[in-house]
């Protein structure tokens, strides 16, 4: 009797979990769109899905339109693991919201896309106008680290500029011109601005800051360039910044950025 009991038992408790949500019982089609962080375009990338037992399986997003469809199991929390040879790795996790009967989900997602000559990361190092670093950027370092685990066809070049210091020349008004107007019987007079380009900055000045500081950059990367050495390179930019009249606005210009030179299919 009391094993009857006990059978009985167990069979209740088995048929109230079948009936409870993430456990098969409801199914909910969870689709969206996967973009671009940077440019906000549709991205195509691979999705790995990991439910809560560990068991993965892999889905690919539209490389045209960025859309998506899998079906999962309503009440149940997914971790979404995005990662391709061109986008960089990102997991999110994702709630599917329990329902009584069959249901659909929207879940957009953002990644970022690398592409040639992106501007990865950019940082400022340096005081304005000299070569002593004074922000580490340790934290960038290891992002970039883990990206070149993940990102293995990928090339970057540290890149320093003077940006924070020297500007181009912007134009002002210096003076006023005073004209009689042609029309008015009181012969009012019109005013004028007269307008000046300031003159550029010494080249040898700029070369000197920014040789000056990509040195120091060299000399902080020395390690990480050793263990990376096939797919980073240095490179000095002694453009001048966009036009700027004011010294603390124009300091704030990032001096030190991480760009991507290359990026490939290893399977193409």
């Amino acid at each position: 009797m009391r094993l009857v009991v006990f059978v009985l038992i167990i069979l209740s408790v088995i048929s109230l979990n079948a009936q409870l949500p993430g456990n098969g019982s409801i199914q909910v089609v969870v689709k969206g769109v996967i973009t671009d962080e940077f440019t906000g375009e549709p991205c195509g990338t691979s999705i790995t899905i990991k439910d809560r037992n560990g068991k993965k399986f892999k889905i690919n997003s539209n490389s045209s339109d960025g859309t998506y469809e899998q079906v999962l199991t309503a009440g149940e929390t997914y971790e979404f693991t995005f990662m391709n040879f061109d986008v960089l790795k990102k997991v999110e996790n994702l709630y599917v919201e329990p329902v009584k009967k069959y249901a659909e989900q929207k879940a957009d997602f953002n990644v970022k896309k690398l592409r040639q000559g992106l501007h990865l990361f950019s940082d400022d190092i340096f005081k304005s106008g000299e070569t002593g670093i004074i922000n580490n950027p340790e934290e960038i370092l290891k992002k970039l680290e883990e990206i070149l685990v993940y990102n293995r066809s990928a090339k970057f070049e540290f890149i320093a500029t003077a940006h924070d210091t020297y500007s181009a020349p912007p134009i002002i008004a210096e003076s006023t011109k005073t004209t009689k107007s042609k029309k008015s019987k009181n012969k009012t007079n019109k005013t004028f601005p007269s307008l000046k380009q300031q003159p550029e900055p010494e080249p040898n000045l700029v070369k000197l800051l920014v040789d000056s500081r990509m040195k120091a950059i060299e000399e902080l990367t020395s390690g990480f360039m050793k263990r990376n050495k096939h797919r980073l390179s240095y490179r000095p930019d002694y453009t001048l910044a966009e036009p700027c009249s004011e010294a603390t606005i124009l300091s704030k210009n990032p001096d030190f950025i991480i760009s991507v030179v290359e990026i490939k299919d290893a399977f193409e």
